[in-house]
């Protein structure tokens, strides 16, 4: 916690580029980014995830490559149920790194995941489309008409009829 406090505080001093120099600026944009990159980590480690996405997609918008930023937001990603972008995420990351055995597994291990969610969510479905089909029927109360929808043509030629107006309906 407290290095994560620490990253914190470093990439708050780094927010604002206009206090450097022309030539300081690049450098204290990837001190910056470094920050938010260490307290990713420190928040993954924490199961902070929804921060550890934020962070990551602040670092991938500076460097859409940055391997370790994708890395970490498949994580926290895979973490939160969110399966399509961990794995748009590693397919990014093995793009980007091909070697990367760890981005390999997530990805692996995110595929998997999704299936079985879609399994279950498939299963869930179904048994709710069984239990309509066994609902009854609805009948009207006595001496209550069921409800017929109007012919808007004749509606609309009745109005305009009335009004004085030309109805030209062509279907």
């Amino acid at each position: 916690r407290l290095a994560c406090h620490h990253y914190e505080l470093i990439a708050d001093l780094y927010t604002s580029l206009s206090f450097f120099q022309a030539e300081e600026q690049p450098e204290a944009q990837e001190m910056q980014r470094l920050a938010n990159l260490n307290r990713a980590m420190c928040m993954l480690k924490l199961g902070d995830m929804k921060t550890v996405r934020e962070l990551c997609t602040t670092v991938l918008g500076e460097d859409a490559a940055n391997p370790k930023a994708l890395f970490r937001r498949a994580k926290a990603a895979l973490a939160l149920n969110d399966y399509e972008d961990a794995i748009v995420d590693c397919e990014r990351l093995l793009e980007v790194e091909p070697s990367s055995r760890d981005g390999r597994e997530l990805l692996r291990e995110a595929k998997r995941l999704r299936k079985r969610h879609d399994s279950l969510q498939t299963s869930t479905f179904a048994k709710m489309c069984a239990g309509l089909g066994d609902l009854p029927e609805r009948v009207a109360p006595k001496g209550e008409e069921p409800f017929v929808a109007p012919d808007l043509d004749a509606e609309y030629a009745k109005l305009a009829a009335e009004h004085g107006l030309p109805y030209h309906w062509t279907k």
